[in-house]
């Protein structure tokens, strides 16, 4: 399953339960999101520019204030390199009020949890993965460079605890992608995970809801920054709490 080095982050998601279903999502936003972990600038303070799409390639300039970044992306992975500006900036835009912060919220209501994403996610889709549905909204960057992922399977019998729910997802997610546990600490409601897999680390919260185990994850940290991906695991509510 981890055959195709093009998809790869696509193929790990889906293999602890997450479809990457995000096809319609390309937009000059989600390169915003993209180049914040190169460039320094949150995604809503950068401008694109000068964006071209080839095949399994695309390249394009993000300004980080008055200063220009070179990106592409091709494969599995984006690159920015600042580059001497050829012309003037883009015009800059009219600052924003509160109520227009680029991070969108968006509720999984058969998970029963809200989270704020740096750019719009897919809607939620159900899939079955054997006997099991699975739910999830998944927000993709250009070229399966990197996502972010709330899913969560259908209830567990009520018999099942929380401590056990949560060792076995925690243990069959690991495996199931062949990755290694960096570091783990309890939190509210579940647990917080950093792996690593080839190199490249992802973040996860794994979380015992209504019975359901809710995965929250951030996969590689890297094509975020770690400020992104944390304050995206930070923002899950269950939605009786909005």
């Amino acid at each position: 399953m981890l055959g195709s080095k093009n998809t790869r982050w696509v193929q790990w998601l889906a293999s602890v339960g997450i479809a990457m279903l995000c096809a319609s999502c390309d937009s000059a936003q989600q390169l915003r999101v993209a180049s914040a972990g190169q460039t320094g600038c949150a995604p809503q303070q950068i401008e694109i520019t000068d964006d071209v799409s080839t095949f399994g390639a695309r390249s394009w300039v993000a300004w980080c204030g008055a200063e220009p970044y070179q990106c592409s992306a091709a494969g599995n992975s984006v690159s920015c390199k600042g580059t001497p500006a050829e012309k003037d900036p883009p015009p800059k835009r009219k600052p924003k009020q509160k109520s227009e912060v680029a991070w969108a919220s968006r509720e999984v209501r058969e998970c029963g949890v809200s989270a704020d994403f740096p750019a719009p996610p897919a809607e939620t889709r159900e899939r079955a993965e054997g006997s099991t549905r699975i739910f999830d909204a998944t927000l993709e960057l250009p070229n399966g460079a990197g996502a972010m992922s709330v899913s969560c399977s259908a209830r567990l019998p009520k018999k099942a605890s929380a401590q056990g729910a949560l060792d076995g997802a925690r243990d069959g997610m690991l495996k199931r992608i062949g990755a290694r546990l960096v570091k783990e600490r309890e939190i509210l409601g579940g647990r917080e995970v950093l792996f690593e897999l080839k190199g490249e680390q992802g973040m996860a919260r794994l979380l015992f809801i209504d019975q359901r185990i809710v995965v929250v994850l951030a996969i590689p940290v890297s094509a975020f920054g770690s400020a992104t991906a944390q304050r995206f695991l930070n923002s899950v509510e269950l939605l009786e709490q909005r």
